[in-house]
């Protein structure tokens, strides 16, 4: 009988970090958002996402400055920006070369996005 409240409890657990996202959603200007990071340090519990991220919404699809450190966070971001619109993500554009504002970068070129950032950026990104 332990095992199975210990399973259930985990469970539960697993389930409730599911649905943590250290991301809040703020509009700036009209089809313009901001995804809001902690302030805190890195750490799993927030995925890195310890940083400011953006997202245009336009008629042929998102714009996203920055995928966040990991393709978990790029989940994330994926799943804020869908809270908002239902356009796809189809451009996204680095902002430098700090991890976590490129790591997410493969998530969304999987799915079709196009990477954009400056010569010197890509050269630091290798």
């Amino acid at each position: 009988m332990h095992h199975w409240l210990a399973l259930l409890l985990l469970c539960l657990a697993a389930r409730a970090g599911a649905a943590y996202t250290p991301l809040t959603t703020q509009q700036v200007a009209d089809q313009v958002y901001a995804l809001i990071g902690e302030t805190g340090p890195r750490s799993a519990q927030n995925h890195a996402l310890n940083n400011n991220l953006a997202f245009i919404v336009t008629p042929q699809g998102v714009i996203l400055v920055d995928t966040g450190a990991t393709p978990r966070a790029a989940r994330l971001i994926e799943a804020a920006i869908a809270q908002v619109t239902n356009q796809p993500i189809r451009w996204v554009i680095n902002t430098g070369s700090q991890d976590h504002r490129w790591l997410g970068n493969s998530y969304f070129a999987e799915r079709g996005a196009q990477l954009l950032a400056l010569e010197r950026t890509v050269r630091v990104q290798r």
